[in-house]
């Protein structure tokens, strides 16, 4: 029942990082798509993952979006995703809006992607990535493998 709830929310949606009035958002699908919410967080800039076709994308002409194929499963590797991703949301941010990351649950692949960005534009360790997106967002369950992929990662601050 709660995994059905995760899915069809239409107000799933976790403030991860407000560092700097550099707000970061994680949601399901559903969510992203609600335009009062968009408006709402001033996010400028959506993320959208997903292994799906090309009705995934945000409508909105005023949202910048990223669209990222990445499919669910332990074997798939977000980490050649992660220059693209980090220079997207740096892009928002420089503009000064808030930027959502999300896939259809919010629950495994868009927070990995989070934590990467933390560890990476931050210079946090997996721990306190994970922990402030765990905390932000108690319904995270990351796969093994990508918390290896994680886990292995450095901070990259420039």
């Amino acid at each position: 029942m709660w995994f059905r709830d995760l899915i069809y929310s239409t107000d799933n949606i976790s403030l991860i990082d407000s560092r700097d009035n550099r707000n970061l958002y994680i949601s399901n699908l559903l969510t992203a798509r609600q335009e009062n919410v968009i408006v709402e967080k001033n996010i400028k800039g959506i993320v959208s993952i997903g292994d799906y076709g090309e009705d995934n994308h945000q409508q909105s002409s005023s949202v910048a979006e990223l669209p990222i194929h990445l499919e669910d499963t332990p074997e798939s590797d977000f980490r050649p995703l992660l220059p693209k991703t980090r220079e997207f949301i740096n892009k928002i941010f420089q503009e000064q809006g808030s930027v959502l990351v999300h896939c259809v649950v919010g629950v495994s692949r868009s927070p990995a992607i989070v934590i990467a960005y933390l560890i990476q534009e931050y210079g946090l360790t997996f721990q306190q990535a994970f922990d402030q997106v765990k905390n932000a967002r108690p319904c995270v369950c990351l796969y093994d493998t990508h918390m290896e992929q994680l886990k292995s990662m450095k901070g990259q601050v420039n």
